[in-house]
């Protein structure tokens, strides 16, 4: 490889507004404004060195990744934000020149997060230029000419690449050659877990895993989420199969702590929108004891109960796609140390400063608790004992005193009538 090819993803990456994006999932309308930005149809800015892609061999990789959802805007490109995390990926891939553009790059992502969502072993799957002519698995261009192909046989750098360019809030851990050309890092997944963390406040934990039992299975998940309001998934099926839901203790506190923390962790084939957060308000209200375990089973009950009633989502900060899994032999991740350590010393860096954060806040309420021993002793206990804000930050509703049970509430329109209400405006 000469200097010039080995130092090309060396090149400043350049701020842009555009959104290149996939032929996967991306309206009309997000086209229409990637065609009018900076990098336009996914392809990189005039200001990136070009490179013939014909003398390079492609291959077919996939990239296993974390990042921070509260810093970005969602995993998918949008059309009215860059903040996203695919936005920066592709804006990357195209400035280190890993691909020619997002069309051919064939992207594709194993979980959907939306925004304030975290990742921690995400994978994506893309098709990239190639400098190792030995590997087993690299294919040519079809115009492309043997005797002006590169020689080398070692391979790119991928993820130091990648990371020399992308935020401090993505960060990629490791690559590997996928399986065949056609790998998809969303349909080659065989189950996914969710993460989500909560305080305690009053919660029985063996409330809540007893209501837990009763999600595990293959379940009709349709009043556990939100319907896509997209037409084309109307007729979707809404049955889920969820392999394990459970919730412990983060750290060793003892169980009357209001402020330990409780993670909620659940392994399913596959998720709806907004499924976990559905799932948390209702644990979450059973475990405060204002609802029984049996809800759950009475909402997977379509037949008594085809419309989801309208409870709120929870909040979707604790939330964290925290590994997507494959089936055996198929991803042979290959890490690099140096980058693992660089990794792990930015997390620890964000993971004092929160913690510190956290601490001193801490304080704070034990002795706002304390002033008011003495302005009001009889008040004390009550005060002390208050979770009022533990739960607001959870559900995000103002505590009220009177308390409306799920099934007696309102109800969203169910998925038959948003089918009747789609054929009514297709007869027209």
């Amino acid at each position: 490889m000469s200097k010039i090819d080995g130092e090309l993803w060396k090149v400043p990456l350049p701020r842009t507004s555009g959104n290149p994006t996939t032929s996967e999932a991306i309206s009309d309308r997000q086209k229409k404004r990637v065609l009018h930005s900076k990098v336009k149809n996914g392809e990189a800015p005039s200001n990136v060195r070009e490179i013939d892609f014909s003398k390079y061999p492609q291959r077919r990789i996939a990239l296993l990744f974390l990042y921070t959802g509260w810093d970005h805007d969602g995993l998918v490109t949008q059309v009215d934000t860059d903040n996203t995390v695919e936005q920066h990926i592709f804006s990357t891939l195209l400035h280190t020149r890993l691909i020619k553009s997002v069309e051919s790059a064939q992207w594709t992502r194993c979980g959907r997060t939306d925004k304030g969502v975290s990742a921690f072993r995400q994978v994506g799957a893309v098709t990239v230029r190639s400098t190792d002519v030995n590997a087993a698995d690299i294919f040519w261009h079809e115009d492309s000419d043997p005797s002006k192909r590169i020689k080398t046989t070692q391979e790119l750098p991928f993820v130091k690449m990648l990371n020399g360019r992308l935020p401090k809030s993505i960060r990629v851990l490791a690559w590997c050659p996928a399986p065949d050309k056609e790998f998809s890092a969303r349909w080659s997944c065989t189950d996914r877990t969710y993460t989500y963390v909560l305080p305690r406040g009053t919660i029985n934990t063996e409330r809540m895993n007893n209501a837990c039992q009763l999600l595990i299975g293959s379940h009709d998940f349709r009043n556990f989420c939100h319907i896509d309001r997209n037409k084309a998934r109307l007729g979707m099926s809404y049955i889920r199969t969820i392999i394990s839901a459970k919730a412990e203790l983060v750290e060793a506190f003892s169980d009357n702590n209001p402020y330990a923390l409780l993670r909620l962790n659940v392994k399913a084939s596959g998720f709806l929108w907004h499924q976990i957060r559905c799932i948390v308000t209702l644990l979450y209200e059973i475990g405060n004891g204002r609802e029984e375990p049996e809800i759950i089973t009475q909402l997977l009950d379509i037949s008594s109960y085809p419309a989801r009633p309208q409870y709120p989502l929870a909040n979707e900060l604790p939330l964290c796609l925290f590994d997507c899994s494959y089936p055996d032999g198929n991803l042979n991740w290959i890490y690099d140390y140096q980058i693992l350590s660089e990794v792990l010393c930015d997390l620890q860096r964000k993971w004092a400063e929160h913690q510190v954060k956290a601490n001193i806040l801490r304080a704070m309420v034990g002795a706002v608790c304390g002033i008011c021993d003495t302005v009001d002793e009889q008040k004390s206990n009550s005060f002390r004992t208050n979770t009022q804000g533990l739960e607001t930050f959870i559900i995000g509703q103002p505590f009220t005193k009177r308390y409306t049970p799920i099934l007696k509430r309102p109800l969203c329109r169910s998925l038959e009538e948003r089918q009747k209400e789609e054929d009514r405006k297709k007869s027209k």
